[in-house]
């Protein structure tokens, strides 16, 4: 049984890797943003205060679901951008308890890449409105928030930088298998 958490700033492509892998390998997948987005049609989107609520919600959500799933020996794999503060306690319980085999995914990207990802999905119109991705822009004077979405450091460690495009998905699984 395995746990894959991927993991990364937002913006670096952490949904893009995880539906293909998840897809390839077979496993559940559970995002935070699915969670959220099914909130926000549900139950109404508001401002910036009320999508940092759902979004806690949504986490822990996320983290129900994949307590059951392993619980009944399922491998699945977790995607968000995971503050290691809040998200380490809760995944280590699941290894404590089920003792999966955990590789940890993170994504990184260029801040200029991940800047025009964020403005591209704003105006695209495909994002969901209840994301406040305009609220995500980065000037060119701000920091990224590396600390604050660093690796939770549970299991293998694989990093992929996103940069320049698409990630060999059959390498990776390789990397899981």
């Amino acid at each position: 049984m395995k746990l894959i958490i991927i993991n990364g700033l937002p913006g670096t492509g952490k949904t893009t890797i995880a539906k293909p892998l998840a897809d390839t390998l077979g496993f559940p997948l559970i995002s935070k943003d699915t969670i959220k987005e099914f909130l926000f049609d549900t139950i109404g989107v508001g401002d910036r205060e009320w999508s940092k609520t759902l979004g806690k919600v949504s986490s822990e959500f996320l983290y129900s679901l994949a307590d059951e799933l392993l619980s009944k020996g399922h491998s699945v794999i977790i995607e968000s951008a995971f503050e290691p503060t809040y998200a380490k306690p809760n995944i280590q319980k699941y290894i404590d308890l089920y003792n999966p085999e955990v590789f940890e995914i993170y994504c990184t990207t260029a801040k200029d890449v991940r800047r025009k990802r964020f403005q591209d999905r704003n105006e695209s119109g495909a994002r969901h409105v209840g994301h406040s991705d305009h609220a995500n822009y980065l000037s060119e004077n701000d920091e990224e928030p590396i600390e604050k979405f660093a690796p939770i450091n549970l299991g293998k460690l694989i990093e992929i930088d996103t940069t320049y495009g698409a990630v060999d998905i059959s390498a990776l699984v390789e990397q899981i298998k």
